[in-house]
């Protein structure tokens, strides 16, 4: 028998973290994340793993375990389970979240969520799955001691501070390591970073001291899902005598679940109420949670940032804390959402100008010591772009891990005998999520969509006899290509060296030819006159 282990994301990229496991008869994924699109993805909301290699494993497929529910870990799964109908196994907090987005999609009713537990083995023949808490900016993540006929896997899933595994995450690694770990999955977002993570109490002293301090209104911008500090803030806010109001769906859920599952502390003693009413208090007793601390459009903090906001609008003395990491990629979007804050008088907080901040992945040293408790034969970095990867590849080798593998989504590892190798690649593609659309928009979309926003768009149309009379127009449209006056003259000239040119395009050329050729004219003369080449496109009609 030999065991496959095949990224379907997340390996050589920041996000859509996805990992298939299969064996003879059984196949899992491990996750089912999704990312943020490049800048080069015009319009487009999202992007997921391409899951079409589960249709090939078939009726193997049994199952998806998840790590934590952050999106990068969990977003894709509403696109799986509208194909694969399989069995979701996950920590309370993380089916919970998952929950919620089933049911925008209304599909939560139609799938058979199970809770795992830390230390207890889900046993299946081929594999066997036991799950370990890792500590992580979520509650309820873990990683995944899988033992199959060919060896022992580990897969570290999100993690810091391995030292601080509970009991029971230390045993279960321990018992791991005494079987003889074949191969180390890792978390690699932090291979570059030296040191050490810091923990969360660091973080709720410090907006402490900053609340104090503040004698405006104090709002703090962080995932939904950073329970953690969800609770330091509103425990602050407590000790400071200031009420917590929150905006923003994504936040509102997060606390009634956290609520719900003991992770807040519950609303009798620390009240949560809606932004809209914090305008019946004095400022110093304001203390607004919210999201979009990377800048997103439309969130609530963007909105603020703008003044658009319905019911917040900042002033002298008010203090906005940017408690997030920076997502790689979104650093001009988070530089305007702070310029844009600092215009309307408000003091703003971020991570390089005070320490609002600590990393839910462990640093260099943390992920040390996860290679010294596994002492893997093979090591495999996972979750993280290529330099990361690179990094915690020779991390590993200075730990004196005989078998290291870079591996990219879409490598083959094959497990076989306890010993771990590349044998081909599978092909997987970004699947592009755009409004309804999944998997329609690809390169040569993308390609029409920035050549439009890059130079504009010509529309030219009209009516001709085969013989090349023009019976109506031309007539054209100009969008994004150039201003008023402009535009007016450029469409005269255009117009006139259209109709003078017409007779040699037409000659002995089909309607498809003709239009081509009209297109080609169009564009050579924006080309001449502007230096720009508009995307052109000609409704010609030809009878």
């Amino acid at each position: 028998m030999t065991v496959r282990v095949v990224p379907l994301g997340g390996l050589g990229e920041m996000g859509r973290n996805s990992l298939l496991i299969e064996g003879e008869r059984e196949a899992f994924l491990i996750d089912g994340g999704m990312m943020l699109p490049d800048d080069y993805m015009v319009g487009v909301d999202a992007v997921i793993p391409d899951f079409s290699p589960l249709r090939e494993v078939g009726e193997k497929f049994r199952g998806v375990f998840l790590t934590h529910g952050h999106e990068d870990h969990i977003g894709g799964i509403p696109y799986l389970v509208r194909d694969f109908r399989v069995p979701i196994y996950g920590t309370p907090l993380t089916l919970e979240l998952l929950r919620g987005k089933l049911e925008d999609w209304g599909l939560e009713g139609e799938l058979e969520c199970i809770v795992i537990d830390e230390g207890e083995e889900v046993n299946f023949g081929e594999f066997s799955f036991t799950p370990y808490a890792v500590p992580h900016s979520i509650p309820g993540g873990v990683g995944f001691v899988i033992r199959t006929l060919e060896g022992v896997v580990v897969h570290s899933g999100d993690f810091k501070m391995p030292s601080s595994l509970t009991e029971t995450g230390k045993r279960v690694l321990g018992e791991a390591r005494e079987e003889g770990v074949s191969l180390l999955l890792s978390d690699s977002v932090n291979a570059e970073v030296p040191g050490r993570a810091g923990s969360e109490e660091f973080v709720g002293g410090r907006l402490r001291d900053i609340i104090a301090g503040t004698s405006g209104r104090f709002i703090v911008a962080t995932f939904s899902s950073n329970l953690a500090r969800i609770s330091e803030v509103m425990q602050a806010a407590h000790e400071n005598g200031r009420k917590v109001f929150i905006s923003g769906r994504g936040m509102e859920r997060s606390v009634e679940v956290g609520r719900k599952l003991g992770y807040l502390p519950p609303g009798e003693e620390i009240p949560v109420y809606p932004v809209e009413k914090s305008s019946r208090y004095p400022d110093d007793e304001v203390v607004l949670l919210t999201t979009g601390a990377q800048g997103e459009p439309f969130s609530a903090l963007f909105l603020i940032s703008r003044g658009e906001h319905r019911h917040i609008f900042l002033k002298g003395g008010d203090t906005v804390v940017l408690s997030a990491r920076m997502i790689p990629g979104n650093e001009r979007a988070v530089a305007r959402l702070i310029d844009g804050l600092c215009r309307q008088g408000a003091r703003v907080v971020y991570q390089g100008v005070g320490e609002v901040h600590v990393t839910g992945h462990g640093c260099r040293e943390d992920l040390r010591e996860m290679i010294r408790m596994t002492n893997p034969a093979s090591f495999v970095p996972i979750h993280g772009e290529y330099r990361q990867l690179a990094h915690h590849a020779d991390l590993a080798h200075e730990e004196g891990v005989e078998n290291v593998i870079i591996a990219e989504t879409g490598d083959v590892l094959e497990l076989k005998g306890g010993r771990v190798f590349l044998n081909g690649e599978v092909l997987v593609r970004r699947v592009m999520v755009d409004g309804n659309g999944v998997g329609d928009v690809d390169d040569q979309v993308l390609k029409e969509r920035r050549d439009i926003s890059r130079s504009g768009v010509v529309v030219v149309s009209m009516g001709l006899t085969s013989d090349g009379e023009v019976l109506d127009g031309p007539e054209f449209v100009l969008h994004g290509v150039t201003d008023g006056e402009t535009r007016k003259r450029l469409v005269e000239q255009v117009r006139e060296e259209l109709l003078e040119e017409l007779p040699h395009l037409v000659r002995g050329r089909s309607g498809e030819e003709v239009r081509e050729a009209v297109r080609v004219c169009v564009r050579r003369f924006f080309r001449r006159h502007l230096q720009r080449k508009p995307v052109v496109i000609p409704l010609v009609r030809v009878s």
